[in-house]
């Protein structure tokens, strides 16, 4: 029988860092990588968690390029304004979009209380959290409006990410919000992005990307690749803002969760291998874990899903002891001890440990270093610029000016993202 398995990432993972990386999507064969710098200081631990682009191609800052309009999604139009839903949901859109937390706190107030909204917008906080995640919300098309009733479909303004709104308010004056709920949807087919030549698609990227670079909104590298071959490949922004060090197609980047896959791959392949099954105890393997309950309870599979109930690894004990923490083996000896948090099983929590304990299992049970077998999962490859002749291939240097950050995508932040729900659901 074979194992079904799903490997939830955190959904800032699942997306690029406010680049609207779904304009490729319109060239057949064409996949995408893009790593982005979370940090101002690359990393360059050998064998660590660093991902190598390749080399080959200058760095960019992707300038306004000829044809970057055919990826456009048509102007929004605007809220109709004679029924009290939609003047209503308009005074909510202006005032989150403004991102001042006196104005919306003076907005609810009198018109919306929170009470009434999705736990994504209930309280200060999540709401301002969600609107630094999105960058605010465009109207793209309303769906309803009557007296009592205004539903519409809105564009985060930094993604092309789609979500649904829906506002009702009381019959009588002043109209106050009786119910509010918003959450991201597929992109329905009238707003979808028209298909496009490789050209135009490759402009609009960089197009898409000089406004992220302006905007301080990403710094990294990008590659696109037709049937195994890079048909972009550059570098934005600057790796170290001290030094004023540009990234390169050979910088190395924290990659964060991403490691989780490889971690889950090599997993998967001594699953494959007879080394292992998905319903083997951690103890069966790791004889000497702490905690025996812990080892008797929890699965290799509880620990890919992430509910396996033996808690995260960020707290008071990571703090005091995190200079510490080299080893997998570190990780283990310092929060092996803890009991369970709830039975493994039903509940899904997202936890950093339990991957921790997978990679604990992999160098046992594979009897290799992880990162000896993380390489083996993905060997190096060094990525090769388009040819220089390519429309779409010519850079220029970035300037200090346009040193950017990552920022953190609003699914840390509020419900929106990580709300267990996939967006067929909501």
């Amino acid at each position: 029988m074979t194992d079904h398995i799903m490997i939830p990432m955190r959904r800032r993972e699942r997306r690029a860092v406010g680049v609207r990386l779904a304009l490729i999507g319109a060239v057949l064969g064409c996949g995408l990588v893009a790593s982005c710098s979370p940090s101002s200081t690359p990393v360059t631990k050998p064998g660590g968690a660093g991902a190598n682009a390749g080399a080959g191609a200058g760095t960019g800052t992707g300038g306004s390029v000829p044809g970057a309009e055919a990826a456009r999604v048509p102007t929004p139009p605007a809220a109709p304004q004679e029924q009290p839903a939609a003047r209503q949901f308009a005074a909510w859109l202006a005032a989150f979009n403004a991102g001042e937390r006196a104005t919306l706190l003076a907005y609810h107030e009198r018109s919306f209380p929170y009470a009434a909204a999705s736990a994504d917008v209930g309280g200060i906080d999540r709401e301002l959290g969600l609107r630094r995640g999105t960058g605010g919300f465009e109207l793209q098309k309303t769906e309803e409006s009557t007296a009592t009733r205004f539903a519409a479909v809105l564009k985060e303004q930094d993604s092309d990410q789609l979500a649904r709104a829906t506002m009702e308010v009381d019959a009588a004056e002043p109209h106050r919000v009786a119910r509010f709920q918003i959450g991201p949807i597929p992109t329905p087919d009238d707003l979808r992005v028209k298909r496009m030549s490789e050209a135009d698609a490759i402009a609009a990227l960089r197009a898409e990307l000089a406004k992220a670079v302006a905007n301080d909104r990403f710094a990294g590298a990008v590659l696109v690749a037709k049937n195994g071959a890079p048909i972009f490949a550059e570098a934005f922004g600057l790796a170290d803002r001290e030094k004023q060090l540009p990234n390169k197609l050979d910088t190395r980047f924290r990659i964060g969760s991403m490691n989780k896959m490889f971690t889950a791959v090599a997993t998967l392949q001594l699953v494959q291998g007879k080394q292992l099954a998905t319903d083997t105890p951690v103890g069966k393997v790791l004889r000497d874990y702490p905690n025996k309950g812990v080892a008797a309870k929890v699965t290799v599979h509880h620990l890919l899903t992430h509910t396996g109930g033996t808690g995260d690894i960020f707290g008071p004990d990571f703090d005091a002891h995190r200079l510490e923490l080299r080893t997998i083996g570190d990780y283990v000896k310092l929060y092996g001890t803890r009991d369970l948090e709830y039975e493994p099983g039903p509940k899904w929590d997202y936890s950093n440990y339990r991957f921790k304990l997978r990679g604990a299992i992999n160098e046992k049970e594979g009897k290799q270093n992880y990162y000896d077998q993380v390489n083996t999962i993905v060997p190096s490859q060094r990525a090769t610029a388009p040819p220089a002749a390519s429309a779409w291939s010519s850079s220029t240097s970035p300037s200090a000016s346009t040193c950017t950050r990552a920022r953190r995508s609003m699914g840390l932040i509020v419900g929106y993202r990580g709300n267990n729900c996939s967006r067929s659901e909501i």
